[in-house]
């Protein structure tokens, strides 16, 4: 288990196209940063069954220590009830659609993944079953090789007091690096609503998976179960902070065991005009 700490930034323009119809693009830059142990874990005792004498055993390990990511993206937006401009409070968009329409939603974007990496090679030289010497080489290097396609269908209706929303989400991963490629689905139904006029609750609950297509064996399946919990406050009409906390429990490939993910977002708002 490991935490990390980033940070996420988007621009975003929105044009409405006759009274129903709207063109929104986006541009999302990120940077994360993992916290990390020193070295990853060795084998504490590799020279157990290490036949002939002087024999040396090798093991690698890699890990990631930061990743920084570009992302382009647009969409479509129908209010069959006609509705006003898109606009930006608390971090989420505002529910433009006329009360008692449902409103439909398109998107797709594509990110371009870099990650640092660092791998750790220990030689240990075994004699007579016992550890006589072991030394760690360490060495850096850039993975440019990632990309991610991700496209989005949703659909949204606003009552009086609150606001219902679900989409489907399938993200598609491609690492020529390690020759891989792998496939996401992702499905959500959201609740939110307004507690006066300044601020914004929400609850939304998710399923996920990701399958590899291509690439090799060490590449497994993960599914997972989520539940995020938002909040937001408007300061004023120019700007507004948010919050989100989210939970997931999720399994890889055949195992039995989960793993359990806490994520906390913490945003500004502004809008330019």
């Amino acid at each position: 288990d490991a935490d990390n700490y980033g940070v996420i930034g988007s621009l975003s323009l929105s044009s409405a196209v006759g009274q129903r119809d709207f063109i929104s693009g986006s541009y999302s830059p990120g940077f994360i940063i993992f916290d990390l142990p020193a070295e990853p874990s060795f084998n504490p005792d590799p020279c157990t069954n290490a036949i002939p004498p002087d024999q040396t055993i090798t093991e690698v390990r890699g890990q990631t220590e930061n990743s920084t990511a570009h992302q382009v993206g647009i969409s479509w937006r129908h209010s069959p009830g006609g509705a006003r401009p898109p606009t930006q409070d608390n971090g989420a968009t505002v529910t433009t659609a006329t009360t008692g329409r449902w409103e439909v939603d398109v998107s797709l974007g594509a990110s371009l993944v870099d990650q640092e990496e660092r791998s750790f090679t220990r030689n240990t030289v075994c004699q007579a079953g016992q550890i006589i010497s072991v030394q760690t080489d360490i060495a850096d290097h850039v993975n440019k090789n990632q990309r991610l396609y991700v496209g989005r269908a949703g659909l949204r209706r606003s009552f009086q007091h609150v606001d219902v929303d679900g989409a489907y989400q399938r993200r598609l991963t491609a690492d020529t690096g390690e020759d891989a490629l792998t496939v996401g689905d992702f499905v959500y139904p959201n609740l939110g609503g307004r507690v006066g006029r300044p601020v914004t609750v929400g609850l939304g609950v998710d399923y996920s998976t990701r399958k590899s297509l291509t690439g090799p064996a060490t590449v497994v399946d993960i599914t997972s179960e989520g539940v995020s919990l938002r909040g937001g406050i408007a300061v004023n009409e120019w700007f507004g902070l948010s919050a989100i906390a989210d939970y997931r429990e999720q399994k890889s490939g055949g195992d039995t065991e989960s793993q359990n993910v806490v994520n906390y977002f913490l945003g500004m708002t502004f809008r330019v005009f």
